[in-house]
C-alpha cells in the first residue's frame, strides 16, 4: 500500500522518517516520503497543492536539500540522490532523453510507469532514485539540479 494511503500526517514528514526508511533500504517508501517532504518545504500557503511546480524549487532551503541528498547518498552507497542525478545529467550534456535512458527511467524508448516499472533496490541503475514525476516534464528536475544546494 502506498504511504499516501496509510493515513500519515503529511505535515509531520521529516528527515528522521526518511532516514529510517533508507536505512532499511525501503527505497519506495523513502521516495514517497521524499516527495512529501519537498512539498512541505514550500511556503505554508502552498501546502494545499499536492504537487511540486517548478517555481517551488527555488524557494526550497539549501540546507534541507543537502541533508536529504546526503541521506540518499549514504544509504545507497552513493548510488542514489539528486547530486548523483545531476552528475549524470551533466555527463549527458543535459540531454533529457539520454539522462532518462541512463538512469533507467526509460525502457525501449518509453518512459517507465510508476511504480511497477521502477527498480526499488540497489540493483537499480546509478541515479535511478529518488524519482520525481518526470511525466510532468523536466522543469522540476532542471530547477532542482540548478538549485544553489547542488552548485
Amino acid at each position: 500500500m502506498p504511504i499516501s494511503e496509510k493515513h500519515i500526517n503529511f505535515s509531520s514528514v521529516n528527515l528522521i522518517q526518511i532516514e529510517d526508511l533508507l536505512s532499511k533500504q525501503d527505497f519506495k517508501a523513502a521516495n514517497e516520503l521524499t516527495y512529501i517532504y519537498l512539498l512541505n518545504l514550500r511556503k505554508p500557503s502552498f501546502n494545499k497543492r499536492y504537487w511540486l511546480y517548478f517555481t517551488d524549487i527555488k524557494i526550497l532551503p539549501s540546507d534541507k536539500l543537502i541533508c536529504l541528498d546526503c541521506l540518499w547518498n549514504k544509504y545507497s552507497d552513493n548510488r542514489f540522490g539528486f547530486s548523483i542525478q545531476k552528475k549524470i545529467w551533466l555527463k549527458n550534456s543535459k540531454n533529457w532523453n539520454l539522462f532518462f535512458q541512463n538512469i533507467g527511467w526509460k525502457n525501449n524508448n518509453k518512459l517507465c510507469r510508476y511504480p511497477d516499472e521502477f527498480i526499488w533496490n540497489l540493483n537499480a541503475p546509478l541515479g535511478h532514485l529518488p524519482l520525481l514525476n518526470q511525466i510532468r516534464g523536466t522543469q522540476i528536475l532542471k530547477m532542482l539540479f540548478e538549485h544553489e544546494a547542488f552548485s
